[in-house]
């Protein structure tokens, strides 16, 4: 997820030097994937939220990763989009959960991370064309 989000980033801002504290480099790491969110939210239709929302719910999964799931399909169908060249434009409105210290955003994103290894490429495409369908 942070290589496929970050993947547009020059080099320079997704490196961490290697002397860096573990705790560094993991907040580090949290950061970039922020970054690289904020700035996805900029290429995904304004229904992909919903879409993914509906998607997450969906793939009966418990109610503790339906919010990691949604998270996973909105990031991966927004990393689809702008590879295939969708322009940046209005930012999609996407809740985020914000932790309340790193430990707390650490695992969020290890269990986003999780998620996102898990849906299929077919699965990501049918999210984005759905979100692209409730936009026309």
């Amino acid at each position: 997820m942070h290589r496929a989000g970050t993947s547009g980033r020059p080099a320079y801002c997704t490196g961490t030097a290697l002397r860096a504290s573990p705790s560094r480099r993991a907040d580090r790491w949290a950061a970039d994937i922020a970054d690289a969110v904020e700035k996805l939210r900029h290429h995904g239709p304004d229904s992909l939220p919903t879409a993914a929302k509906e998607a997450a719910a969906g793939e009966g999964t418990d109610l503790a990763k339906t919010g990691s799931l949604t998270n996973a399909h909105w990031i991966q169908a927004a990393v689809v989009a702008k590879a295939e060249g969708a322009p940046a434009g209005k930012a999609a409105a996407f809740e985020t959960k914000h932790a309340t210290d790193q430990d707390g955003e650490i695992a969020w994103l290890v269990r986003v991370a999780a998620a996102y290894k898990s849906i299929p490429e077919q699965r990501t495409r049918a999210v984005l064309r759905s979100s692209l369908e409730h936009s026309a």
